[in-house]
């Protein structure tokens, strides 16, 4: 394997100094490619794309835009940043240090998302997606449109290429290696590949003297990967500023939560289970609603009258529905409703609602029936 030279993680490219941040212990020394992205030296990198592109420098542009880094992600949100990824070498803003400064990720600008999306692509065997909020649109349980997933690039690179980017991420965070994030996940139940990542934050065309950006970006589990997650902290207050030690404590905080509650992270142990065939309950509301909630878990309901509003019986073989009067005029009846169902029918009748506790609504202070007064009333609501 070849080796880089780090030297005492320090060097000048142009007269622009670049630094390691281990620089004052003595750096890096001569390390593999491998080494350079696990221990995240700056040296290392610019060295390694100096070493390859610096005779033909519009080779490396036009590979990230292969990639296709240099365009927003087409998520379906109003807003969403353009990157600015030099693409020519005839661009003015081209000199002897953009190699090297792009090959640690400064002389461009890319959103969080737009960096996830390329971790993402990583993590998904190279094949690059268009992020995505909603899977779909529905109103009164009838889907009106669907969000396909979409592919932006089928290919950001080949096998070998992506093989040696998987295997270096996951060498960031294995206790048993060197990379930067190898202690916060020395414990963890599963594994995880990523990248820290720290730079000046830049204002008005000028990096900022003492101002960082700490960041985090990976995915897991690593070897079968299911979720990945970015996670940028500009201007930290703290003492610290690297990405290892602020952001990706955040990133393990969030998978540790994802872990114990994704139940496809565990499986059950083969056992006799106790049988039970009651319908679970639930809180009596809007018709549509219910009948979506019902057709989606597959269980089985008997609509003997039905109406905008029901009440729901549970029973053993299936849920039964029971039409529910709501007058027109006077104050209605929520009891038993859950409390967005309950606020939409009092807020509608011209009542203000205040309420205490989570779940159902047990009593209401004004009797349903009661007639509405012309002033603005306040209901009180407890649930349980």
């Amino acid at each position: 394997t070849d080796t880089i030279d780090t030297q005492n993680g320090e060097i000048k490219f142009h007269g622009k100094r670049m630094r390691d941040s281990n620089h004052r212990d003595g750096g890096h020394g001569e390390i593999t490619l491998s080494e350079v992205f696990e221990v995240s030296s700056n040296v290392g990198s610019a060295l390694a794309v100096k070493s390859t592109f610096e005779e033909k420098p519009q080779a490396f542009l036009d590979a990230l835009q292969r990639i296709g880094v240099h365009q927003p992600t087409g998520i379906h949100y109003v807003g969403e940043g353009t990157p600015k990824v030099k693409t020519s070498t005839k661009d003015p803003a081209w000199t002897g240090i953009s190699l090297t400064q792009m090959a640690i990720g400064y002389e461009l600008t890319m959103t969080p998302l737009q960096t996830l999306a390329l971790y993402n692509a990583v993590a998904n065997n190279g094949k690059m997606m268009r992020p995505q909020l909603v899977s779909e649109l529905r109103a009164n349980g009838q889907t009106e449109k669907t969000y396909k997933p979409f592919v932006t690039n089928p290919r950001i690179c080949n096998q070998a290429t992506l093989n040696a980017c998987q295997s270096m991420m996951k060498d960031v965070c294995d206790p048993e290696k060197q990379g930067t994030a190898k202690r916060l996940f020395a414990d963890s139940p599963y594994t995880v590949a990523g990248k820290t990542g720290t730079a000046r934050i830049a204002e008005n065309g000028k990096y900022q003297q003492g101002r960082y950006r700490a960041s985090f970006a990976g995915y897991f589990p690593a070897d079968n990967p299911q979720y990945s997650c970015i996670v940028v902290i500009a201007d930290t207050k703290s003492g610290s500023y690297y990405g290892s030690t602020i952001a990706a404590p955040v990133f393990r905080e969030v998978a540790d939560l994802i872990y114990a509650t994704d139940p496809s992270f565990h499986t059950l142990e083969h056992g006799p289970l106790a049988e039970t065939r009651a319908i679970p309950a639930s809180k009596d509301g809007a018709w549509p609603d219910l009948k979506t909630l019902y057709d989606e878990l597959g269980i089985a309901y008997n609509a003997e009258a039905t109406g905008d509003w029901v009440t729901v019986k549970s029973a053993t073989e299936s849920a039964e529905l029971f039409a529910r009067e709501i007058p027109e005029q006077g104050v209605p009846d929520v009891r038993g409703m859950g409390l967005r169902d309950a606020l939409y029918l009092l807020e509608n009748a011209g009542l203000r609602v205040k309420y205490d506790g989570i779940g159902t609504v047990k009593s209401q202070s004004i009797e349903p029936g009661t007639p509405l007064r012309t002033e603005l009333t306040t209901i009180q609501l407890r649930l349980s």
